[in-house]
């Protein structure tokens, strides 16, 4: 269990005893506990009582129960609030855009349960006389909880990846299965998945399915549950050509509307997109240029303690240099992101002067001072020219005021995009799939943009932002806009997550060639300088 994970268990154990009105002194321990969790750089879960309790902020109560999860899988006092709180209104937690305090709000005053009674009771106007809300929460809040519902039933790729490989590693325990494949969503590498489906392929398929039984796994409907795992659906075969069948597109898919099975026969799974289908049909070569993990020489776009990482630069430094990168960027965040402790000048100079000393002590790795600067309302950027002519290169984003119009928000894009520090645009909408609609952007005016100033376009590859959609990417390779899979990683083990901006660029056939870190040290150099 990561420390994120066991991180969130505290987190909501706090919500729910503010939501019941407990002790405000222990919620407040609680939600601290989240915080100094989060913030630790190696797992609390291997941690010993000793250990755990000589960390600021994690006493002996927190340590125990720490254990116990680590013991049980479960928090005693977590379960006994999750019986006295509605099963609605803990989906309300997972709301954006509605604290505690105002699910604590509706639920006792307008005796709503759920996200669904809170959206009628939004569209019934029963909040704008509420206190804490108004008019202009109740419009946002509509749209949060209609994002919310037709999102609930799905969940990011990365997390039905990891459980759909935990169910295969349970599955061919049994001696009757031969093999497993992914299917739908998790065989497309979509970056959504609805539901995990998996083929069993099997001589005996009666067999299998009792084994499968006694593996653990329930019977319920069209789905087989799993108490550790969740939900899957399994399609017990016992010929490969059935496998070939479960992983065709339905007809009424648009691709198989204008090509036959046959036409797309030799196309991966997971490149049966009709785009680009359409960009291999007329550039027959462009398989063999497609991305992939081992072309990735630097890993640029990552933080350090110094804003909001979970670990220093010298770790950040030492971590890249094990996973084999030629160089690595760091972008810790701008002064303008006080939530994330972003650097002020002196700050962000005086990494710049570590960084400096990191490439004299050794030559195993280039370490490039970088920044995340946030883009500001009006398109500028966090830090007077003096200051970024300082650094190597440096990531434009957005993290604050994502509710303008479409207009506005591409405007400010493109200003940032034509300031001369900029070199890199950072999560082009920020998005949180699953949690928060993406800033609405005239997407072929900010590529447009980017490939007239020489920017680069982040594919931030965090499964929870996938952004710039890979939808887009086709419209890149169009403009011959290069992009950059970068981590954003606030973690050392997050470099891993590159592979899921790879598996996005593949689904648009995206070639190696316009991928920033394919780029050797001396060519990446080369682009930085030119």
């Amino acid at each position: 269990m990561t420390n994120k994970q066991v991180a969130n268990k505290f987190k909501l154990l706090g919500d729910l005893m503010e939501l019941l009105q407990e002790n405000p002194f222990k919620y407040r321990s609680y939600h601290n506990a989240y915080r100094v969790i989060r913030a630790q750089p190696e797992p609390v879960i291997d941690q010993s009582i000793e250990q755990l309790e000589s960390v600021k902020g994690i006493g002996k109560a927190i340590a125990d129960k720490i254990h116990q999860l680590r013991d049980t899988g479960t928090i005693t006092t977590l379960d006994k609030m999750l019986e006295q709180t509605p099963p609605g209104i803990v989906k309300l937690l997972g709301v954006k855009g509605i604290g505690v305090k105002k699910i604590s709000a509706v639920w006792r005053e307008l005796e709503v349960t759920s996200p669904g009674e809170l959206l009628y009771a939004c569209q019934e106007n029963r909040l704008v006389e509420l206190k804490g809300f108004g008019a202009k929460t109740q419009e946002k809040l509509i749209d949060q909880l209609e994002y919310y519902l037709a999102t609930e039933e799905s969940m990011l790729y990365a997390i039905a990846e990891e459980a759909a490989t935990q169910c295969i590693e349970i599955l061919m325990e049994s001696e009757t299965i031969e093999s497993v494949h992914f299917i739908g969503d998790l065989l497309r590498q979509n970056q959504i998945v609805s539901e995990i489906e998996l083929a069993i392929l099997t001589d005996d398929i009666r067999d299998a399915a009792e084994e499968v039984q006694e593996l653990g796994f329930v019977s319920n409907g069209e789905y087989t549950s799993h108490p550790d795992l969740g939900d899957f659906v399994f399609h017990f075969i016992n010929d490969e050509d059935h496998l070939e069948e479960l992983s065709q597109l339905p007809l009424e898919h648009p691709v198989m509307t204008k090509y036959s099975a046959d036409d797309i026969a030799d196309i991966p799974y997971h490149m049966q997109e009709l785009s680009t289908i359409e960009y291999l049909k007329s550039h027959p070569d462009a398989i063999n240029h497609v991305i992939s993990d081992a072309d990735l020489r630097g890993c640029i776009h990552n933080h350090t303690t110094a804003s909001d990482g979970s670990h220093t630069l010298e770790q950040m430094v030492d971590q890249a240099t094990l996973n084999g990168y030629e160089y690595l960027v760091i972008s810790d965040h701008s002064k303008s992101a006080f939530y994330a402790n972003g650097l002020k000048e002196e700050r962000l100079l005086e990494q710049g002067k570590s960084i400096d000393q990191i490439n004299a002590d050794q030559s195993k790795i280039k370490v490039y001072k970088s920044v995340e600067s946030d883009i500001l309302n009006d398109g500028g950027l966090d830090y007077d020219q003096d200051i970024l002519d300082q650094l190597d290169l440096v990531i434009a984003s957005v993290h604050s005021n994502l509710g303008m119009d479409e207009s506005k928000a591409t405007h400010r894009l493109i200003k940032a995009i034509e300031h001369p520090a900029t070199r890199i645009l950072g999560h082009p909408t920020g998005r949180l799939l699953l949690a928060r609609k993406g800033y609405p952007i005239d997407y072929a005016k900010v590529i447009d943009a980017c490939q007239a100033n020489g920017v680069v376009v982040e594919m931030n590859a965090n499964p929870h932002r996938l952004d710039i959609d890979w939808t887009w990417l086709d419209y890149c390779i169009k403009r011959r806009v290069m992009i950059s899979i970068n981590p954003d990683a606030h973690h050392r083990d997050s470099y891993t997550q590159m592979r899921y901006g790879v598996l996005m660029a593949q689904k648009a056939a995206f070639p190696r060639e316009l991928v920033l870190n394919t780029k050797t040290l001396t060519e990446f150099e080369q682009w930085r300088v030119g």
